[in-house]
């Protein structure tokens, strides 16, 4: 698919193939509305089409479950889609097992701008070096190291990292 076709969420085309020709029918329609799809134009760079099906899924309902959005994909695009988007924020899981839900994070006010990259910043180092401190992670983004323990929190909350050791010398480490 085109990739402003992908962004937008339209329809895909539809392939027609005979011995001697290929028609390809384009259709100008949206699974989304407009309001939407302008919101998603401000995701396009950071997220992946399966992304994005479930940032509007939870947008529309409030949130989205596994199960709703294996209807929409395979389930391994499902799963994937929902791991990478609470490690890049976008999305935050509420509740255990069978009542687990998905709801939009805090990286998507309008678009997932510098909190999103943070995110991202704090979890490639976190991978680089097999772990991270608030230290490292408060110089990585210039910033003090109660804004990045705040931000270490909402990572360990949306289950992306876990915290080893005592306050003192406390070592993130991704949990994936």
């Amino acid at each position: 698919m085109h990739q402003r076709q992908e962004v937008l969420a339209l329809v895909p085309p539809v392939f027609e193939a005979t011995s001697s020709s290929v028609t390809v029918t384009l259709r100008h329609r949206s699974l989304v509305d407009v309001e939407d799809q302008a919101w998603l134009l401000g995701l396009a760079d950071t997220t992946t089409a399966s992304e994005r099906l479930a940032l509007i899924a939870a947008r529309r309902d409030g949130a989205v479950t596994r199960r709703a959005l294996r209807s929409m994909m395979t389930e391994a695009q499902a799963d994937t889609a929902l791991k990478d988007a609470v490690a890049k924020g976008l999305l935050r899981r509420v509740g255990t097992a069978g009542g687990t839900r998905y709801v939009l994070g805090g990286a998507v006010g309008g678009a997932a701008g510098g909190e999103n990259r943070n995110r991202s910043r704090v979890l490639e180092e976190a991978r680089r070096h097999g772990a991270i401190t608030s230290a490292d992670a408060a110089r990585l983004l210039q910033t003090s190291t109660a804004t990045a323990r705040k931000l270490l929190s909402e990572l360990m909350r949306d289950g992306a990292l876990h915290a080893e050791g005592n306050t003192r010398g406390r070592k993130y480490r991704l949990t994936y």
